[in-house]
């Protein structure tokens, strides 16, 4: 996959300069990598979707306190939070530069 040959790419620069710089790129790429394989996108989908439905149920609800309100809202922003780290992970990790590049 992409992510296996950024790494490996970022590996074999650092291996040539044994740069500091070369070296946070080749553990960015690493990091990349290791959120995708755990990452359960399924599962992350399916809980922002329950949050969502939680929170505009809620939200039409005439009894609602405002306590009640921001304790779903920050359901959601929780959930919204960890699609968007998946999203910024994998945008970044296909964000890959031609080999001999130096970022």
């Amino acid at each position: 996959t992409l992510l296996v040959a950024d790494v490996q790419r970022r590996l074999d620069v650092y291996r040539q300069t044994g740069s500091e710089a070369d070296l946070d790129r080749l553990i960015a790429a690493a990091d990349a990598y290791d959120s995708f394989l755990v990452a359960k996108p399924r599962q992350v989908f399916a809980s922002l979707r329950e949050a969502h439905d939680a929170l505009a149920e809620s939200l039409n609800n005439e009894d609602l306190t405002l306590a009640q309100a921001m304790a779903k809202i920050e359901v959601f922003a929780a959930e919204a939070g960890a699609f968007a780290k998946i999203m910024k992970d994998l945008s970044s990790a296909l964000a890959t530069t031609p080999a001999g590049d130096d970022q």
